[in-house]
C-alpha cells in the first residue's frame, strides 16, 4: 500500500516519492493515525493489515491491538448509542447556528442538506447525556477521522491514546532547510514562518517543527512557534 499518500503536505508526499522513500511499518501506522481523509474505521482495517504484515520489531502490537479494540468500542457507542442529544455548528461568513438532533443519522443527514454551506475544513460535533459530553471531529467528506474525549476526561482512552502515540513517533524525512519560508495551510491566523528544524517536543509528546517568524530571524535565539501538525507544512510563496 502507498502510505505517503496519506501525508497532508503536497511538499513533504513529493519530496518522499522524489527520493523512492521506503515507509516502514512503524512509519505506516504513524501516517494513518495522522490522516484526516480516513473514517476511523478504515484506519482501524489498515492498521488490522499493517499488524499482519509486520514483524513487530518496534513491540507495536499489543499498544496498537489494545487502543484499535477500546476505540472502536467509543466509536460505535458515539455512533450508535441510543442515549444522547447530537449537535453540531453551522459556519458561514454570515451567522453561527447550532443545531440538535436525537440521533447520528438525523445530524448525518442534515450534514448532507447544508454541505453547501459549510466552508470549514473540519466538522466538530457532539454529543450530550447529562454532564457527559463527547467530541467527534468529522473531514470534508463527513467522516469521523478522530474522537476527543478530553471533554469528559475518559483517563483510561486518554492514557492508550498516550502510549500509542508515544510507541509511534517518527521522524519522516524533510524537503524544508533552516531558514525556507513555510506555513500550514488553513490553520486558524496562520502566517509564514522561517523553518529551524524538526525536533522532539516533551511537552507535546510529539515530532515538532520549530519556526521564527521574518521579523525575528536576524536577532532572536529562541523560537517563536512549535507547532506539532509538520505533515501539513508547506513551502509558502509570495
Amino acid at each position: 500500500m502507498d502510505y505517503i499518500k496519506f501525508i497532508k503536505s503536497d511538499a513533504i508526499k513529493k519530496y518522499l516519492y522524489d527520493i523512492n522513500y521506503k515507509i516502514e511499518s512503524k512509519e505506516a501506522i504513524y501516517l494513518v493515525y495522522k490522516s484526516e481523509n480516513l473514517s476511523i474505521p478504515i484506519k482501524h482495517f489498515i492498521y488490522d493489515e499493517i499488524m499482519y504484515n509486520m514483524s513487530d520489531e518496534y513491540h507495536l502490537y499489543g499498544a496498537l491491538k489494545e487502543f484499535i479494540n477500546f476505540e472502536r468500542a467509543k466509536y460505535n457507542d458515539f455512533v450508535f448509542g441510543n442515549s444522547g442529544k447530537f449537535s453540531y455548528e453551522l459556519r458561514n461568513e454570515d451567522f453561527l447556528e447550532k443545531r440538535f438532533f436525537d440521533n447520528y443519522c438525523s445530524l448525518y443527514n442534515d450534514l448532507l442538506n447544508n454541505a453547501n454551506k459549510l466552508i470549514c475544513n473540519e466538522i466538530a460535533i457532539s454529543k450530550t447525556n447529562g454532564t457527559l459530553n463527547q467530541i467527534a471531529i468529522l473531514n470534508k467528506m463527513l467522516e469521523i477521522f478522530e474522537i476527543d474525549y478530553l471533554s469528559n476526561y475518559d483517563e483510561k482512552y486518554n492514557q492508550l491514546e498516550k502510549q500509542f502515540i508515544n510507541k509511534i513517533q517518527v521522524e519522516l524525512p524533510m524537503p524544508f532547510k533552516v531558514g525556507d519560508l513555510v506555513y500550514i495551510p488553513n490553520k486558524v491566523n496562520t502566517k509564514p514562518f522561517k523553518y529551524n528544524g524538526l525536533r522532539y517536543n516533551t511537552s507535546f509528546d510529539t515530532y515538532t517543527v520549530y519556526g521564527l517568524y521574518d521579523t525575528y530571524i536576524s536577532d532572536n535565539t529562541y523560537d517563536d512557534l512549535a507547532e506539532p501538525d509538520y505533515l501539513k507544512l508547506e513551502y509558502f510563496v509570495k
